[in-house]
């Protein structure tokens, strides 16, 4: 079974809001094994792996940046494809930040 955990929005409230997420997280992924619970991790910020709160908080950044990249760019393509781009959604597109995102490098 996989299960997908997305904290990088709750940085929108602060950077301590992720951190307090993802360590919630880790703290019931760390005790999983104990319960025979078999579990692989991908953590795209090196959290899991350093447990480095500065890592965490440094890495939403580019998250953001990539995944509003991405959202922009299917959204165009939908556009593009003559089909109503209002059906294209996700929580980047909530994201304060989301043109200035999608346009930074």
């Amino acid at each position: 079974m996989a299960c997908v955990l997305q904290t990088e929005y709750a940085s929108i409230v602060s950077d301590e809001h992720p951190i307090a997420c993802h360590r919630s997280l880790v703290e019931i992924l760390d005790a999983a094994p104990a319960l025979g619970i078999g579990i692989e991790v991908r953590d795209e910020t090196g959290y899991w792996k350093s447990r480095d709160a500065n890592q965490l908080v440094a890495a939403v950044p580019e998250m953001h940046r990539t995944v509003a990249r991405m959202a922009g760019n299917f959204n165009d393509a939908v556009r593009s494809a003559g089909v109503d781009s209002r059906q294209v959604g996700g929580a980047i597109f909530q994201h304060p930040d989301f043109e200035r995102l999608q346009s930074s490098e």
